[in-house]
């Protein structure tokens, strides 16, 4: 149905990509003080905007917004060690993502 090994390898890992870009843009919105109108709008209009197959895996949210997800999970961190912690290990996540 979807063809070769390859294409079927890289419409999974687009796919799964989108889904883990929108989980993030999920978790902030929720984290932030946005009222539930904005915070549904600004959804829909990342969705829209995220969920465009011409653009590839270069172009998808979960290359671009898991550094401020780590950063907004940092700064609910309530202790210095904590927050090093988990900014340490979110930079070597967010190194991962960007090889």
């Amino acid at each position: 149905m979807l063809g070769s090994g390859w294409l079927r390898a890289y419409l999974i890992t687009l796919a799964v990509e989108q889904t883990l870009g929108i989980l993030v843009v999920v978790y902030l919105l929720n984290t932030w003080p946005v009222l539930g109108w904005q915070r549904r709008f600004a959804l829909l209009l990342f969705a829209v905007g995220a969920l465009n197959p011409l653009l590839g895996l270069n172009h998808t949210l979960f290359r671009f917004l898991p550094a401020l997800a780590v950063l907004t999970y940092a700064a609910h961190r309530r202790d210095i060690l904590t927050t090093t912690a988990v900014l340490a290990v979110g930079e070597i996540l967010l190194l991962g993502i960007s090889a």
